[in-house]
């Protein structure tokens, strides 16, 4: 039997590092790379709305501590740069994500 790809403690875990990180007192260390702030974290797909209030819950929490928090939505950017092509365009998208 293999292993589940997520499982539901991992996405607690991995927003209490997140928290851990950026709120540490030597400031955050996401990133080797200081100009790179950001952080990817997979999630099961079913996690979405429980992800989005913990991130939710997070963002209020920094932005009380003085920081300015930039909420980009990637699935609305997604959806925007979609209604903007052609629609052979979007066919073609269609056909492939059908296979």
């Amino acid at each position: 039997m293999t292993e589940p790809l997520f499982d539901n403690a991992s996405l607690d875990n991995a927003l209490a590092a997140l928290r851990n990180d950026l709120l540490d007192e030597g400031g955050p260390k996401i990133s080797t790379m200081r100009n790179y702030r950001f952080a990817i974290l997979h999630y099961d797909p079913r996690d979405e709305f429980k992800l989005r209030d913990r991130i939710r819950q997070l963002t209020d929490e920094l932005k009380s501590k003085g920081w300015n928090v930039l909420i980009i939505s990637l699935n609305q950017l997604f959806l925007n740069r979609l209604k903007n092509e052609e629609a052979r365009v979007l066919q073609s998208i269609i056909r492939t994500e059908h296979r």
